[in-house]
């Protein structure tokens, strides 16, 4: 399930939305507009949590692999997301709902 907690009233609830899986399946977010984007650490894809609408959704790109990447830093119209045993950083586009590996060493 998807966890929502409204800033002004403090409200906790859950989205319709369900995602199989175990804990620690997202761990990061970064915001672009009115969405927010979640980093893959122990699921193969990235979150997408839309404010406007209180939907969730995932985005097509697969990355299988485990402990991929901790957390977020949103810039411009992208987030970018840090590895943690992933050897690349992730690039989430938020004008086109797609993501990327960026290459280099780390």
């Amino acid at each position: 399930k998807v966890l929502k907690i409204d800033g002004k009233t403090e409200k906790i609830s859950l989205l319709a939305e369900s995602y199989p899986g175990k804990n620690g399946m997202y761990i990061g977010c970064g915001v672009v507009g009115k969405r927010m984007y979640c980093a893959p650490y122990n699921t193969p894809r990235v979150l997408k949590i839309d404010a406007e609408t209180d939907k969730s959704s995932l985005l097509e790109e697969e990355y299988p692999d485990m402990w991929k990447w901790l957390g977020c830093a949103p810039a411009l119209s992208a987030v970018y997301c840090a590895p943690f045993s992933h050897n690349s950083v992730l690039k989430i586009d938020a004008k086109t709902d797609k993501s990327s590996l960026l290459a280099g060493v780390y």
